[in-house]
């Protein structure tokens, strides 16, 4: 059962980072900024329209509208983190998403527009779909 949007709620446009507050053994590690409810995982982000950084839950997540490039951001971001937990910090996205990371990060930056990144991740997204085609077909 998914968490209905708040629509009161600002809007995250980006997401900063994930707080962890260590092992639940004895109890929880960490407070929710956003509801005080305990736990351990804080993740930090920016809401439209508002300076500075603010920190929620997972759960309370759920909650917020979240822009869509803040979504594709944060999967790429987890898709980086997951490789290197697995295979070392040396670990690296593939070429197609760091080229969408890179086209994420100059959105952020002012230097390109909206439909510029959508350009760009289609374009890797298709890159990235003929190879596994031709992968597959040999």
């Amino acid at each position: 059962m998914s968490i209905p949007v708040d629509p009161q709620l600002p809007k995250i446009v980006r997401f900063m980072g994930e707080t962890d507050g260590g092992p639940c053994d004895d109890g929880p590690t960490a407070v929710c900024p956003h509801c005080g409810a305990d736990g351990r995982y804080i993740q930090w982000f920016k809401v439209e329209g508002q300076d500075g950084e603010f920190g929620a839950m997972r759960g309370c997540i759920q909650k917020f509208p979240i822009h869509w490039v803040a979504n594709f951001h944060k999967k790429l971001c987890e898709r980086e983190t997951e490789l290197r937990r697995k295979y070392g910090n040396d670990a690296h996205l593939n070429s197609w998403d760091t080229r969408m990371m890179e086209a994420v990060e100059k959105f952020y930056a002012g230097d390109i527009t909206e439909d510029d990144l959508k350009r760009t991740i289609d374009r890797e997204a298709a890159s990235k779909m003929a190879w596994r085609r031709r992968k597959a077909a040999a």
